[in-house]
């Protein structure tokens, strides 16, 4: 059982070490996206309500944050917190994130019914009218010319990949 073990572990990291291939940045469904989205249930499961607000408004103002996280985070706000205001603050904290997207955008148009109230309703729209056009994840996730000037990138599907080989 035990030479078992070491074979296994010398076999996984002779293929880690043998032209290894990593990406930096972009992508849907990540490793740092299910984090994330992982991080925006334990936040909805918090027991107060100003926890679970201060929280989900934290990861909505996180720069970076994935389009599928974007629409995640609505959904859970909306469905987990009871006031109103509290709903609206974190909508208006994602809103204003730079990296806000369209994807997003068309989450909370879609479940405006969330608010009740006509004031909530009409401060998340002025938000969203004066933030104007927002990209599609896709296109916030373009690369830039200058991000792919590293002579061992190269761009695959819509991600930037960096290869290395050990050159034996």
């Amino acid at each position: 059982m035990r030479n078992w073990t070491i074979m296994a572990s010398l076999f996984v990291a002779a293929l880690v070490l043998t032209g290894c291939s990593f990406t930096i940045g972009g992508g849907h469904g990540g490793r740092a996206d299910a984090v994330t989205l992982t991080e925006i249930d334990a936040a909805a499961g918090l027991m107060m309500e100003s926890s679970r607000e201060e929280s989900l408004k934290d990861i909505a103002s996180r720069p970076h944050l994935s389009a599928d996280a974007q629409v995640y985070l609505i959904h859970t706000a909306l469905d987990d917190l009871m006031m109103e205001s509290s709903r609206r603050s974190v909508i208006l904290a994602l809103i204003k994130n730079p990296d806000f997207v369209s994807e997003a955008k068309m989450a909370i148009l879609e479940n405006m019914d969330g608010f009740m109230m006509e004031s909530s309703r009409r401060d998340v729209m002025d938000a969203l009218n004066r933030r104007g056009h927002v990209p599609s994840g896709r296109e916030a996730e373009a690369i830039e010319p200058a991000d792919a000037a590293d002579d061992n990138a190269v761009q695959v599907d819509g991600k930037i990949e960096m290869t290395y080989s050990s050159g034996l």
